[in-house]
């Protein structure tokens, strides 16, 4: 049986291409259903996926519309979306390359510990990565994560997808995050690597991310330019 990620993975390609154009109706959920092999349950889930990322508004009684949306591009993402840089860009992920500026073990400072629920000598990882977009300065991350918690990563890791690791290598399953966005003033390494000027703002999405557990395994400080790209969020309002 298809999983909803996937579904609506190709849904959403579908809107990209315009198979499904903007205004237009998609297919029912009987439909769908009937075409993926799967229950109504697995495509609301898919369906409500790409609703709260804006791509999809559902009207009770209508049926389901494609959004004719100017303020979404290739290069926003969902607010709701915290799958890492790598899965958000799906197949287009070989757009994407990373360079590693700092890699090093390391322990949690006060504010780690409460964040990360460590004690004082709990080693964690320190990472600092470059993502590029199109061999473009993208996007600067700040990445804490508790070795214990997330063991075994390495170089190769980082120069592809951590969280491609955590799921298909570990074997565990990312639950919730907890997600703040503000804009913020340019430090040394963001004008460094971003290219950017003193007076240029960054848009910092700083998080947290946990398991199906409910242990948290990342603390990230993720900063953008400030005309590349933003974040999405999209409220749907039952009436």
């Amino acid at each position: 049986m298809v999983q909803h990620k996937n579904i609506a993975n190709i849904l959403e390609k579908r809107i990209q291409n315009h198979v499904y154009p903007p205004l237009s109706q998609i297919p029912t959920q009987n439909e769908l259903a009937d075409e993926f092999n799967t229950s109504r349950v697995t495509i609301k889930k898919a369906i409500d996926t790409l609703i709260a990322e804006g791509l999809l508004v559902s009207n009770r009684g209508s049926g389901t519309f494609v959004m004719s949306n100017p303020l979404i591009n290739e290069m926003n993402f969902s607010g709701k979306s915290y799958t890492g840089l790598t899965a958000t860009m799906g197949e287009e992920k070989d757009r994407i390359s990373s360079a590693i500026i700092k890699f090093e073990s390391d322990f949690p400072n006060s504010r780690l510990q409460k964040i990360l629920l460590l004690g004082e000598t709990s080693p964690i990882y320190h990472i600092i990565r470059l993502r590029n977009l199109d061999n473009e300065p993208f996007q600067l991350e700040h990445t804490f994560m508790p070795i214990d918690v997330i063991p075994g990563v390495n170089k190769e890791i980082l120069f592809h997808s951590i969280y491609s690791y955590i799921q298909d290598s570990l074997g565990l399953k990312i639950g919730s995050s907890y997600r703040i966005i503000k804009a913020v003033k340019p430090d040394e390494l963001d004008i460094t690597y971003l290219d950017c000027k003193t007076d240029d703002p960054i848009l910092e999405v700083e998080q947290v991310v946990y398991l199906d557990n409910g242990v948290p395994f990342e603390y990230s400080r993720s900063r953008h330019r400030y005309d590349k790209g933003g974040i999405v969020i999209n409220n749907q309002i039952d009436l």
